[in-house]
């Protein structure tokens, strides 16, 4: 938790100093979404199996136009779901059991523009799990997706259909519990500060 504060604080003093004095986004986001743990391996005691379940995140964002036609986002994430484990033990041990899974992330993605109300999102996300967690997902993953806003004044609504693979590089070596994918719809709501 404590490293968390420190993400906190680095990333909104960071994203003062970046956006001081010129018009920005800040803005929350709620993610729905379908997971799946991928590249899961059996267990040595027996077969194994991760059922998918609903994932959510919530988080707080930050968006800066470049031009026309791009933007830069960032912010920070809080990922958390259920997993059902399947797993063969043997004689007297329940085969089904739960697992919440907790991930902090800091997505940095490009927003491309085709259109002034459509775009294509993509990017890497750095993800911190928990070190004492049997998920813990701590690595570089990576996100993308198409999605469309609406602006009224200062005010943006914003959905993206996406998909995301957490841990696809990095963090400790790939063991039974493999790393979580993601496939879902992110809704946002952003304020623009700064003049115009």
């Amino acid at each position: 938790m404590k490293n968390l504060y420190t993400l906190l604080f680095v990333f909104f003093i960071s994203s003062g100093i970046t956006f001081a004095q010129n018009p920005f986004m800040a803005g929350v986001s709620y993610g729905a979404n379908r997971a799946e743990l991928v590249d899961s391996s059996p267990m040595a005691c027996g077969s194994a199996f991760y059922a998918k379940k609903y994932f959510q995140e919530v988080g707080v964002s930050v968006a800066k136009r470049i031009g026309r036609k791009w933007e830069v986002q960032s912010g920070l994430i809080h990922g958390s779901g259920e997993v059902m484990i399947n797993a063969d033990y043997g004689e007297g041990v329940e085969p089904h059991s739960y697992a919440d899974i907790s991930i902090y992330s800091i997505p940095v993605q490009m927003k491309f523009y085709p259109l002034p109300f459509v775009f294509i999102a993509a990017g890497p996300v750095f993800d911190f799990g928990e070190r004492d967690s049997s998920f813990d997902q701590s690595g570089v993953g990576f996100q993308g997706g198409i999605g469309g806003h609406y602006q009224t004044g200062r005010v943006r609504f914003t959905i993206m259909p996406n998909v995301k693979m957490h841990r696809a590089f990095g963090g400790d070596k790939l063991d039974v519990n493999g790393r979580v994918g993601l496939s879902g719809i992110q809704f946002g709501m952003a304020y623009q500060l700064g003049s115009k």
